[in-house]
């Protein structure tokens, strides 16, 4: 969507409500909870038009978050990401942050968040504390972590980020 021929017409929309930021959710995948590879598919927005998009986000004056997703396929919930070899995973999701955390820089985003609702090893802070020391190698800016609402409480890496980030949602049955 971020190369949507519509993109421009909805930045403008958003700038017209008095917004002065726009979040960007690029996404990886991986196939199970347990599983230690990330990837890309087709849905994965391409850098070049993460690109294109903060620049017209920043052209209409708006400020640009880049928060990276890891998703699973269907409706699984990415809060249950529970890796068989934590390890590994880390390892792999060290790659993934940093390749966005150099899109940030190179792209002047405002802010980066270094992980969005993955409860299921946001407990581990030794080894989040080498994802935000990695990340920080990359990219200067503003630091967050956004914590699922249920979450936030059990985050033990807030010391090591500069802004406390939780996503809140409501259910309707």
């Amino acid at each position: 969507d971020y190369d949507s021929p519509a993109a421009d017409r909805y930045l403008r929309g958003i700038r017209a409500t008095g917004a002065r930021w726009i979040t960007l959710t690029p996404t990886w995948y991986q196939n199970h909870v347990t599983d230690s590879d990330l990837h890309t598919t087709e849905e994965t927005a391409s850098d070049a038009s993460v690109r294109r998009i903060t620049d017209r986000a920043h052209a209409l004056g708006l400020k640009v978050m880049i928060k990276p997703h890891v998703d699973l396929p269907g409706d699984q919930d990415r809060a249950g990401i529970r890796p068989r070899d934590r390890d590994a995973w880390f390892s792999a999701y060290r790659r993934f942050i940093t390749h966005y955390a150099d899109l940030a820089a190179d792209t002047g985003a405002e802010q980066l968040a270094v992980g969005t609702e993955l409860a299921g090893v946001s407990g581990d802070p030794a080894a989040w504390g080498k994802v935000v020391e990695e990340v920080r190698a990359h990219y200067d800016g503003p630091l967050t972590y956004a914590a699922n609402y249920d979450e936030y409480r059990k985050v033990r890496f807030w010391k090591d980020l500069d802004l406390i980030g939780t996503d809140a949602t409501s259910f309707y049955g």
